[in-house]
């Protein structure tokens, strides 16, 4: 399906050159009042880097996070998924423009599953537009025409030696991530950054709790951001975990 009035535009940021969607809800928005998206995540998430770190980022999106994670860590590694076609093509172009080789991107959607299914593609050219919240339970399961692979992170990484930081954004759906990830997880004991739900939705009950259960060695931190966007206050709200041992 075409999107005849798909419009992009770039931001220059301190972080990064972005090509976005001119009527996204919020990022384009954000990169320009603020510098980048969730800086308040990229700034806890450093602390816990160096130059040669390993990261696995679980909704990359544009790239708002992926870019400067390269860049800090110019001596090591991203592991990016993305599974909006589009959106993923975007990423790939962001990664590109800004100079930096160290990222491998997937079109994938990181579940607690390794199948195929297909599905019908998304249209960016609607007005209001929040391509940041889409969901895989969105998804047309079963019919389409686009191919999307689920996989586990047990899976797709069990060749890694090192892995320090997984970053997970994917509206509802960590918890499922994590349990996909979880023997990766006990092998390398890496930081953990993702996004939680609290209030019951049609997606979800609230899954802050479950994500503490999977990881009972773990201690949290709430990470909590606060912007004005589309004239409105816009909270982020993600938690930072790190081993107990």
């Amino acid at each position: 399906m075409q999107n005849n009035n798909l419009k992009l535009k770039e931001i220059k940021t301190p972080k990064g050159n972005f090509v976005t969607i001119n009527n996204d809800l919020y990022i384009p928005e954000a990169l320009e009042k603020y510098g980048g998206w969730e800086n308040e995540v990229y700034d806890e998430c450093i602390k816990y880097l160096k130059e040669n770190s390993v990261i696995i980022e679980v909704g990359a999106h544009i790239g708002t996070h992926t870019i400067p994670f390269a860049k800090y860590c110019h001596r090591g590694y991203v592991f990016a998924f993305e599974m909006q076609r589009f959106i993923n093509q975007i990423l790939n172009f962001n990664i590109i423009y800004n100079q930096v080789n160290n990222v491998q991107t997937f079109q994938e959607a990181v579940t607690d599953v390794d199948e195929r299914f297909v599905t019908n593609d998304f249209r960016y050219d609607v007005e209001g537009i929040n391509s940041g919240n889409t969901k895989i339970q969105f998804m047309d399961h079963g019919s389409g025409f686009l191919p999307i692979y689920k996989c586990r992170l047990d899976t797709k990484f069990s060749h890694l030696q090192k892995l320090d930081l997984i970053k997970i954004d994917v509206e509802c759906h960590e918890h499922f991530v994590i349990e996909g990830g979880l023997n990766l997880i006990e092998k390398h004991k890496p930081v953990i950054m993702t996004e939680y739900h609290t209030v019951k939705t049609k997606h979800t009950n609230g899954n802050k709790h479950l994500i503490k259960e999977l990881l009972p060695n773990y201690s949290w931190k709430e990470i909590i951001g606060k912007y004005q966007l589309n004239n409105k206050e816009v909270y982020n709200f993600n938690m930072i975990g790190t081993p107990n041992d």
